[in-house]
């Protein structure tokens, strides 16, 4: 084993390999170094054919800055600007060089500032963060909720009338005068005949009645998909059924809604939950 150990240690091509990967190293470390010295000296000013990996550099180190800034803040501590100690978060005074420690400015980036307590990335602007519920910097105080508006009575069409019934007209009858019976001549018996059956008298059908026509069933439009909404206990907004916190007031959604307290109906005054009289006007409450 050892004879197979020292042929290896000793092979030729082994060490070199091992002096090439050396030189790439140390190149590639002259390279970085080249780049952050030029960067250094004239990072704004430079070569225009550098242009795109300048910015890429000036976006990293600014997300570094703000990644760093998260952190200790999130630790409930704050960097003095002087001598670069890390004091309480409600330190105003640094107890290293005496120097007074500003408010904390909000870190954005673009048109996103993080959140102070998660680190969340949220639209400036907004008051709450989504994910923790805490205030966010640059917060803008949200409109007071605007009451809804009236709902316009619902349309309904009216009722196809039914088409009125033909009723037949009879046709005027006709008074003719009656001619002068003549003269009454006496009657003449004539000879004993069989007397025959009276023939049936034809009565004329009656009018048929026309057809009722029926109007056409009115097809119902399907009712619209309401999204899933749920509303704040706290100042009413709608907000989305997957929100865990309201963006306006910060109330905790998962929360369950205490019940209210019982009042008279009679003074208003607060009772304690089984009571039977008020102890304000003496109302029977059961």
């Amino acid at each position: 084993m050892a004879f197979f150990e020292k042929q290896t240690t000793n092979d030729p091509f082994a060490k070199m390999n091992g002096d090439v990967d050396a030189a790439k190293a140390e190149l590639e470390a002259s390279y970085n170094a080249l780049g952050k010295a030029y960067f250094e000296a004239c990072g704004t000013d430079g070569d225009e054919r550098f242009a795109s990996q300048i910015e890429a550099i000036n976006a990293a180190k600014k997300k570094a800055e703000i990644l760093t800034e998260l952190r200790v803040r999130m630790r409930g501590m704050k960097v003095c600007r002087e001598c670069g100690a890390e004091v309480s978060a409600q330190s105003v005074f640094c107890n290293i060089c005496g120097a007074k420690i500003p408010d904390p400015e909000p870190l954005c980036d673009g048109d996103k500032v993080y959140c102070n307590n998660c680190a969340s990335p949220m639209k400036i602007g907004q008051v709450f963060c989504s994910f923790c519920g805490a205030r966010l910097p640059l917060a803008e105080e949200a409109p007071a909720a605007e009451a809804p508006a009236e709902e316009a009575p619902a349309f309904e069409e009216p009722a196809a009338e039914a088409p009125a019934e033909e009723v037949p007209v009879e046709a005027p009858v006709s008074e003719e005068i009656a001619p002068e019976a003549p003269a009454e001549e006496p009657a003449v018996e004539a000879p004993s005949e069989e007397i025959h059956a009276a023939e049936p008298v034809y009565e004329a059908p009656a009018p048929e009645a026309p057809a009722v026509e029926e109007a056409p069933a009115v097809e119902e439009a399907p009712a619209p998909e309401v999204p899933e909404t749920k509303v704040c206990p706290n100042c009413g907004k709608v907000l989305s059924a997957k929100m865990k916190f309201c963006t306006s007031c910060g109330t905790d959604l998962s929360a369950p809604v205490p019940p209210a307290e019982p009042v008279c109906p009679n003074c208003g005054k607060k009772v304690s939950p089984g009571a039977a009289f008020c102890t304000g006007c003496g109302t029977k409450l059961k």
